[in-house]
């Protein structure tokens, strides 16, 4: 299944299992699935009490909890590559202020004196302090500069107004292969 289908269900109740409705816990994940390898692989599997072994009364718990960890992690968008957008809908999640990240922008269909200006969506960077603020690269491609997103709730083809849609974390640095910066 490549589609998360409580992402298609329209109520706060089932809000933890959406797409970007959790955050990784990747150091209990780690721990639980260690704690699982260290069960399987000790010599007395359980039978005979040592102190240092994992009793297998546990290993329901522990299946469990690598189930809500693994679930965790895939929930929270972190597995998702590069690509990982996410909406600017309804208030959700925002990145943190003043912190210029990738972005993608609608600029709405509008007129001027006649001539139509379709519309048009591209990424750029941009910057939330409360509103949004982007690189307006469609401005001028010489001297971009930096441009209010707009209230878009109400259409006004006579006017060229643009919002930010998505944004997602910045990557990564590039490190080359063998670098000691890894």
């Amino acid at each position: 299944m490549e589609r998360n289908p409580a992402d298609e269900i329209n109520t706060t109740m089932w809000s933890f299992l959406m797409t970007h409705g959790q955050k990784a816990n990747i150091p209990r994940l780690k721990e639980v699935v260690y704690d699982l390898i260290g069960m399987t692989t000790q010599k007395t599997a359980g039978q005979r009490h040592v102190k240092k072994d994992l009793s297998w009364k546990e290993l329901g718990m522990t299946l469990m909890s690598v189930a809500i960890e693994a679930t965790a992690l895939v929930l929270s968008g972190m597995l998702d590559g590069e690509e990982q957008w996410i909406p600017v809908e309804n208030g959700g999640e925002m990145p943190e202020e003043n912190e210029w990240v990738p972005a993608t922008v609608k600029r709405h269909f509008w007129t001027y004196e006649g001539e139509e200006h379709p519309e048009v969506i591209y990424t750029t960077l941009a910057t939330y302090d409360g509103a949004w603020r982007f690189l307006d690269i469609e401005s001028d491609d010489t001297n971009p500069w930096v441009t209010d997103a707009d209230d878009c709730s109400e259409e006004n083809p006579n006017y060229p107004m643009a919002e930010v849609i998505a944004w997602m974390e910045l990557p990564k640095p590039y490190r080359k292969e063998g670098s000691r910066n890894e």
